[in-house]
């Protein structure tokens, strides 16, 4: 399958009351690309090319990135289908380098921008669905002046979970914080912001589709295994042992077991949390670590071979593939969860690897 990556810089305009003003500014005919898509955190791509082929118009938002905001976006073509284009990514401009003629840009994705957005005036929810309050947060900030990045809240829908939330006025956060906080408790979320339409999408309690049966990373796409398991302290665990402050200045506890506990002993992890002041609140926190730590911790980041049926657009991060290989020890046969895709790009050829959980 041809393909075609076309990279332009956005220039952003921030307006007083109202979402940005966004201005194709030109193309950046890059030499080289790194397209990185994740399940958690941001995002990020990384372009390159020489300084001298720039459009006079690209170069003059380049000088000062605070006075001149841009995005970067990048576009995918089949050349089979070319009336179908594919936003890959889209996201601010956070740093430049130029060395020798040549200029690097560093773009994560748009949830960047929620790291740069606060909660002033204090916040405070009781019973509210989760959906909702991320929701709120959100607008909250892109309602005051100069406050609106452009981040579309309109498709969150309601998850059912509901939670309380309290953070006082005299205690601001960010809120990329608070909404990662409350998407890792038991039945939380995990969330992304479309690089096409800037929507912010919650997928509730985990992103992703079971494609097990039909896509498997076996020897024919995989060129290296770069298989790791541990067990260690701290990755393992089958008693997980939290703390947290009460509202009313005790100490709130919750202990659970994990799934191992018959088979590999009881193998502590305790925690605490300072901003969990709610029991319900914290036994959702050692539900989902006695999840996350039940088993062995397997690092897989194969380097990858596009092949017919397993292709650069056929699965994106929270996606379940099956993963059947003989590394040297054996075969090992489980599911695998995709946490990360990356991208290289360079004259005009796909190298794809994936970072699996």
């Amino acid at each position: 399958m041809a393909v075609v990556y076309e990279v332009a810089l956005v220039g952003r305009t921030q307006n007083q009351s109202t979402a940005p003003t966004f201005i194709e500014a030109g193309p950046v005919p890059f030499a080289a690309l790194s397209i990185e898509v994740a399940l958690t955190g941001y995002g990020r791509c990384d372009c390159s090319c020489a300084v001298d082929r720039l459009d006079p118009a690209v170069s003059a938002r380049l000088i000062d990135l605070a006075a001149s905001p841009s995005e970067l976006v990048v576009r995918r073509t089949d050349t089979a289908t070319p009336s179908t284009v594919v936003v890959e990514h889209t996201g601010p401009i956070t740093a430049i380098t130029v060395q020798n003629r040549t200029l690097t840009i560093y773009s994560p994705d748009l949830r960047y921008y929620l790291a740069g957005m606060g909660v002033v005036g204090g916040y405070t929810a009781t019973q509210v669905d989760q959906g909702t309050i991320v929701q709120q947060l959100v607008n909250q900030h892109q309602a005051q002046t100069y406050g609106n990045f452009g981040i579309d809240t309109t498709a969150i829908t309601p998850t059912g979970i509901l939670r309380d939330l309290n953070i006082p006025a005299t205690e601001p956060k960010l809120v990329n914080n608070v909404i990662d906080e409350i998407g890792l408790r038991n039945n939380g979320y995990d969330y992304y912001i479309d690089p096409t339409t800037r929507r912010l999408l919650l997928y509730s309690p985990r992103r992703g589709t079971d494609r097990s049966a039909d896509l498997i990373l076996d020897a024919r796409s995989i060129a290296t295994p770069n298989v790791a398991a541990s067990v260690a302290a701290g990755i393992l665990a089958t008693d997980i042992i939290g703390t947290g402050a009460s509202a009313t200045g005790g100490t709130l506890t919750s202990r659970t077991s994990g799934a191992a506990l018959t088979t590999f002993g009881r193998w502590s992890y305790p925690t605490s949390w300072q901003d969990v002041s709610q029991q319900a609140t914290l036994d959702d926190n050692v539900n989902r670590l006695a999840t996350d730590m039940a088993g062995q911790h397997l690092s897989l980041a194969p380097d990858l071979l596009p092949v017919t049926g397993f292709e650069v657009d056929s699965f994106q991060p929270g996606d379940i593939l099956g993963y059947t290989y003989d590394a040297g020890l054996g075969l090992q046969q489980f599911n695998v969860r995709v946490a990360r895709k990356r991208i290289d790009v360079s004259t005009g050829r796909e190298i794809l690897s994936i970072g699996l959980v």
